[in-house]
Parts: structure tokens; sequence; C-alpha cells
């Protein structure tokens, strides 16, 4: 029997701008190819001041999808770090509407040594 083999590229660029002495914007573009599933181009937007608060908007577009097979498109989330002696403490959020089911809310806690 002969069946391809799985395969996902992505490449993606990014672009980060300070805005103010303690502030920065950045901005990131990916493209995913996979040969299973759908094109996907990814856009996303991070605004951080001072290194310790984030504002995170992304957004999926998906590339010749049906309507129906859609999911979610947009995400908005943001961030907090704070540092203790030698250990980083974070907590992020993220806000995800989806097309069928409640809307996703997902947390995260990170430390870092």
């Amino acid at each position: 029997d002969e069946a391809d083999l799985p395969a996902l590229v992505e490449f993606g660029v990014g672009y980060k701008r300070t805005v103010m002495e303690q502030s920065n914007v950045i901005f990131t573009s990916a493209f995913q190819n996979d040969n299973y599933g759908y094109d996907n181009v990814k856009f996303g937007m991070e605004y951080v001041y001072d290194n310790m608060v984030a504002l995170r908007a992304g957004y999926n577009h998906f590339v010749d999808i049906p309507e129906d097979a859609k999911l979610y498109s947009f995400a908005l989330g943001a961030g907090f770090t704070y540092d203790i002696g030698q250990a980083t403490l974070g907590v992020d959020y993220v806000f995800r509407p989806t097309e069928y089911f409640d809307a996703e809310n997902m947390f995260a806690l990170r430390i870092n040594f």
C-alpha cells in the first residue's frame, strides 16, 4: 500500500520595535503548509511594558477551508512576569472563541530558574 508521509512546513518573520524607553511592540507572521490539512497564515502582535506586563492578539487565516470546518480564528491574551531573586515567575492568560463550542480560557504558570 502506497501512502504519503505527513509533512509540515512553517516559516515566519518577526519585527520588534521599541516604542518608548520601557515599551516594545512585536509583530509576527507565519505561513504553515500541511500536506494533510489546510494552509494557514498566522498574524500576531504583542505589546510589552517594562518587561513585566504583556498584551497579546493573534489571528489565524486558513486558506481554502470550507466555512463549516473553521473552528477558531483569533485569540486575545495577557501576561505578567515578575523577577523573584534568581527566579522569574510568570502568569499568562489566553481567550480564544470557537465556532461550535464554548470559548476557551487558558492559563499558564511559568517558573524560570
